[in-house]
C-alpha cells in the first residue's frame, strides 16, 4: 500500500519499481493496475529461492512486512496459531532476507518498516530513539526481534518506526468495524488507558524518500505529535460513525 499510494501520486516517478505481494489476486490486480509499467512479483518471503531472485540487482529494498489476513484461521485469536503467523513473517522472513542480503555482491539500501509497539507503554514519559525496547504483549516481543535482527545485520539500514499509519484506505469507520467483527468471539484485553501513535501514510512516504535522498541511517520514529488515548479515540469515532 505503502508503494502503490506513491506511485498513484507521482512520488516515485525517478525510481524502476518493483512490488512483491503474497497475494495472488492483488497479483493480478496489480498487474492490471499498472499494465506493466512497474515489475510486480508474488513473494513468500519464507522461500529463499524466491527471494534471491527478487532482491538481485536492486539499488534500495523497502521492506514492509505484514501477515495475511487469510492466515488467521480463528481470527484475532491470540493462540498459538495466531502467534505462529506473526513469527512466520517477522522472524522467518526477516532472517531469511538476512540471508539474502549477506550473499549479494551489490548491498542495496535497505529501508525497514518498523512499529511504535517496540516501545514499552509508559505513558508517563515521552519516548525516543534510544529509549531502551520493551515488549507489552508477545506480537511487540517478535516485532522486536526482527527489529533489532535488522540494526545488527545490517548497520546500514535505516528502522523507521511507524506510527499506526492512517490514510484514504485505512479510514477509522473500517478499522472500527474489523474491530467489532473481531469482538464476537473475542475482547481485547485492557482498559484503552493506552496512548495511540498515529502517522499519516504520506507522512511516512516523504519520510522515505528524505532518509534515502540524504543517505540516513539508524532508527527514526515517525508519528504525529498528537497521542491521544485509545479509549477515548475509539468512542468519539464510534459515536461519529455510528458504530
Amino acid at each position: 500500500e505503502l508503494v502503490e499510494t506513491a506511485i498513484n501520486n507521482n512520488q516515485l516517478n525517478d525510481f524502476v519499481i518493483t512490488i512483491t505481494t503474497t497475494q495472488k489476486e492483488k497479483l493480478d490486480t496489480l498487474q492490471k493496475n499498472y499494465q506493466k509499467k512497474i515489475d510486480v512479483q508474488l513473494l513468500d518471503c519464507q522461500k529463499i529461492d524466491e527471494l534471491k531472485a527478487c532482491v538481485q540487482g536492486k539499488d534500495i529494498i523497502i521492506l514492509a512486512m505484514a501477515p495475511r489476513k487469510q492466515d488467521f484461521k480463528t481470527g484475532l485469536s491470540f493462540d498459538d496459531q495466531f502467534f505462529n503467523v506473526f513469527e512466520g513473517v517477522y522472524k522467518t522472513g526477516v532472517n531469511n532476507f538476512i540471508k539474502v542480503y549477506k550473499k549479494l555482491a551489490n548491498k542495496p539500501k535497505v529501508v525497514y518498516m518498523s512499529a511504535h509497539s517496540v516501545y514499552p507503554n509508559d505513558i508517563e514519559k515521552a519516548l525516543d530513539e534510544s529509549t531502551p525496547l520493551k515488549g507489552r504483549h508477545k506480537v511487540a516481543s517478535i516485532l522486536i526481534e526482527a527489529d533489532e535482527n535488522i540494526q545488527k545485520e545490517i548497520p546500514d539500514a535505516i528502522v523507521l518506526r511507524l506510527g499506526w499509519t492512517i490514510g484514504p484506505n485505512r479510514d477509522w469507520g473500517r478499522t472500527l468495524t474489523q474491530f467489532k467483527n473481531f469482538l464476537k468471539n473475542f475482547e481485547i484485553p485492557g482498559d484503552g488507558n493506552i496512548r495511540g501513535n498515529f502517522v499519516h501514510i504520506q507522512d511516512v512516504i516523504r519520510a522515505t524518500l528524505f532518509a534515502l535522498k540524504n543517505n540516513f541511517k539508524g532508527v527514526y520514529n515517525i508519528c504525529n505529535d498528537a497521542h491521544p488515548y485509545f479509549g477515548e479515540l475509539f468512542n468519539v469515532a464510534a459515536a461519529h460513525l455510528n458504530i
